[in-house]
């Protein structure tokens, strides 16, 4: 049986990032990262595949952010996932 294709988050940034690096919160209290590849390639030049430093925690921040959205979120908001702990890079994406 095969197993389920993995879904990647990415990061996308003019910084140059290294496998197992970490996208920490720079201007805003929290860092981003997407689910739509497309979406990240309009932020930076470098795609990055990353995962969250702490899944619970990107979870539990990106809903009670998102609770505080006025009227109806935009679909490409409801793909970005947001940290304070960040993400750890895993590869850069050279799609």
């Amino acid at each position: 049986m095969a197993e389920p294709s993995r879904q990647f988050l990415y990061h996308a940034s003019n910084t140059d990032f290294s496998s197992g690096d970490v996208v920490r919160p720079v201007n805003y209290k929290h860092a981003f990262a997407t689910k739509d590849k497309s979406l990240a390639k309009e932020y930076g030049k470098n795609v990055y595949k990353v995962e969250p430093v702490d899944q619970e925690e990107a979870n539990s921040y990106t809903a009670s952010d998102n609770s505080k959205w006025v009227g109806d979120m935009p679909e490409d908001a409801k793909s970005v996932i947001k940290s304070e702990k960040g993400f750890k890079v895993i590869d850069k994406d050279n799609d």
